[in-house]
């Protein structure tokens, strides 16, 4: 989790704010097929997806591990704890993954096979960046109780849980 996080909350009307950036990005831009917002420990915040076969579970779970594991393999190759992963990208002949943090929490856009990375990119982290600013915005309402709001706790074993879960789902 980027600058040493370890928890933090997102009210129903951010949740939803955040779910209407991930639904502009799908429908707005025709190189996206979806988008997946997750917390830390891999817990399904919002989707949109034009493709209704994607497990968005199991990508929000797969998320958070391959944003942590790029997180630790920034930390070998520079020495230093401090540095996060920026973006993971991934690439096949059939689709385009990108994932990078949004605030604390992960977002994952899947471009279509013959989108250009680049622009998936690019509109991944401009929603990136409006997710951020919605979640920074809500955690300046002052009017906001513990009732209404979602709270995430990053805890690595329920990450890794997670993941196992949604593998061993695919498999089945």
């Amino acid at each position: 989790m980027p600058h040493g996080e370890t928890s933090f909350a997102i009210s129903e009307q951010g949740k939803l704010k955040a779910n209407q950036a991930l639904e502009t990005l799908v429908r707005d831009f025709d190189c996206v097929v979806a988008a997946i917002l997750a917390s830390p420990d891999g817990l399904l915040v919002a989707h949109h997806s034009l493709d209704h076969e994607i497990e968005a579970d199991a990508v929000a779970a797969m998320s958070a591990s391959i944003i942590s594991l790029g997180d630790a393999l920034t930390a070998q190759a520079t020495h230093d704890e401090n540095h996060v992963s920026k973006t993971v990208l991934s690439e096949t002949e059939h689709i385009s993954i990108v994932t990078l943090y949004a605030g604390p929490l992960i977002l994952t856009t899947i471009g279509k096979a013959h989108a250009n990375m680049g622009t998936v990119l690019s509109r991944t982290r401009h929603t990136a960046e409006e997710i951020a600013g919605i979640i920074d915005t809500d955690h300046g309402d002052a009017t906001a109780t513990k009732e209404t709001l979602a709270s995430f706790q990053f805890d690595p074993d329920v990450l890794l849980a997670r993941v196992l879960g949604a593998t061993k789902g695919k498999k089945e």
